[in-house]
């Protein structure tokens, strides 16, 4: 029985992957990115599923997701998107096997200092109110 096996080599610093578990045949899958921390809140990455030499891709139904939507949410083209702080694992799963990556969200959370509103103008007819809202980052 012929086995395939991937050996994935990676330069430091530059793109991260992630390699799921020997599948039937002894096929390895893994995920690819261009990076493994989102530094703002709706930041984005491409994640693409790798497949071993001689294995089509066409066929082949991916399905991602994240442990952690509340940290990285994952279309089902595999794009993800930061949504709060933390870290999620992302999954792919194609025909039985499936291949991980950790996405860290590392946002710079700003604080406000202090709000304060006017009320300028209000209609009593129609209950409504025009509000301005002043932020002071002090």
């Amino acid at each position: 029985m012929k086995r395939l096996r991937l050996l994935v080599l990676a330069p430091a610093l530059s793109a991260c992957t992630g390699v799921g578990p020997l599948g039937p045949g002894g096929v390895q899958l893994s995920v690819r990115t261009d990076t493994s921390v989102l530094e703002a809140i709706g930041a984005r990455t491409q994640l693409e599923l790798e497949l071993p030499d001689g294995l089509e891709p066409s066929g082949l139904e991916t399905v991602w997701r994240s442990n952690a939507p509340s940290v990285a949410s994952v279309d089902a083209n595999g794009l993800v998107t930061a949504v709060g702080q933390g870290a999620a694992t992302i999954t792919a799963e194609t025909s039985g096997m499936s291949a991980s990556t950790v996405i860290t969200v590392d946002a710079q959370i700003v604080s406000v200092a202090r709000v304060s509103s006017d009320e300028s103008d209000s209609n009593p007819a129609n209950d409504t109110a025009s509000v301005t809202i002043t932020v002071h980052a002090d």
